[in-house]
């Protein structure tokens, strides 16, 4: 078994459903979420910052974050490879948006209860 710093330092793909890695939690959630916005899991590792690529992001540091015991750095290199300070800041964003974004609550509320299921 490799770890995530020789999977990070040789650049080489980290197996998607891993169970040596415990990410087949995170690998749910990403699937789910980018199904409910009708997205491939592609679409995740892109650099752009267009919205609708944006918001399904946020929701999986989101979720990942509030319901699995993985690391901001661990989340952050599964959903695209993202930086710590990015996935703790989706965190923060889609907090503050659930509040007064009327989508982003209603999206928030189906995709709870799909991951609930």
């Amino acid at each position: 078994m490799q770890s995530l710093v020789w999977y990070a330092k040789t650049n080489k793909s980290l197996p998607m459903f891993s169970e040596d890695f415990g990410f087949e939690d995170l690998n749910n959630i990403i699937r789910i979420i980018y199904n409910y916005f009708d997205l491939s899991t592609e679409m995740m590792k892109s650099k752009s910052r267009e919205r609708t690529l944006v918001v399904p992001r946020q929701f999986v540091h989101y979720f990942a974050r509030k319901t699995t015991v993985h690391s901001l750095s661990k989340i952050g290199f599964m959903a695209g490879n993202k930086n710590h300070s990015t996935v703790s800041n989706s965190v923060k964003i889609i907090n503050n948006l659930i509040t007064y974004n009327k989508q982003i609550k209603r999206d928030y509320k189906n995709l709870n209860a799909l991951l609930c299921q």
